[in-house]
């Protein structure tokens, strides 16, 4: 039982880390300014639902603590097998 915990661990903490640094790689700030940028401009509803929980995520769900992943496969280069519009990485170290 306790090897399985340790493996899910050690899978979780490779996934955050291929995340911040290969698959969404973009700085936080750079994020943000994107979605800032779309609030003057909502053509695309789905885009602007995006960009309202985006910026709302932490009073919506307070334990969503970074964004791992936005609009991307969570297989690098898989956009075949679909991409997710969010996966947060929340309070003690599970996904959201």
């Amino acid at each position: 039982m306790a090897d399985d915990l340790l493996v899910m661990v050690n899978v979780l903490e490779e996934f955050v880390s291929v995340c911040r640094t290969e698959i969404q790689p973009d700085a936080q700030k750079n994020i943000i300014n994107f979605f800032k940028a779309v609030v003057p401009f909502p053509y695309d509803k789905e885009l602007f639902l995006h960009t309202y929980l985006y910026l709302n995520i932490h009073q919506i769900f307070p334990e969503c603590q970074e964004l791992l992943l936005f609009e991307k496969s969570p297989l690098k280069g898989r956009t075949d097998l679909g991409k997710c519009d969010f996966v947060y990485l929340a309070d003690k170290g599970i996904l959201f």
